[in-house]
């Protein structure tokens, strides 16, 4: 995201424009989720909802367990990230409160910066 999105990003939200009149389980306020039906009725951040849909299709009745469950799988779930107003790495665990039945981001998506996934074993990483 370039420097003019996210000023963009958070003009809209100010005004309360767009999506963001609608979004849950952002920095604004707790998403309450009783189960994926619930879920897929929200406006959240895409990579959020791509964690929790797995999540509770696993069976999980609360967010009790989301924190352990992404630090289970670093590449795939608990993505590497860069918290641009910190100046810190981090992970996708530290950018989410997740208890009962409430989910939350604790930051923008437009504060913090995500690592690739690593290319897969025998794949070039650099250009020819």
């Amino acid at each position: 995201m370039t420097c003019a999105q996210g000023l963009t990003s958070r003009a809209a939200r100010a005004m309360g424009a767009g999506l963001w009149r609608c979004s849950k389980a952002d920095p604004n306020g707790k998403a309450n989720v009783p189960d994926l039906n619930a879920l897929q009725q929200l406006v959240m951040w895409p990579k959020l909802f791509r964690r929790l849909v797995p999540y509770l299709a696993a069976g999980a009745t609360d967010f009790d367990n989301f924190d352990a469950w992404l630090r289970a799988d670093k590449v795939h779930r608990d993505d590497p990230l860069f918290l641009l107003d910190r100046g810190e790495y981090g992970n996708m665990h530290d950018v989410i409160s997740a208890v009962g039945k409430d989910i939350q981001l604790t930051v923008w998506p437009e504060d913090f910066i995500i690592s690739p996934d690593p290319a897969p074993p025998g794949v070039p990483t650099h250009s020819p």
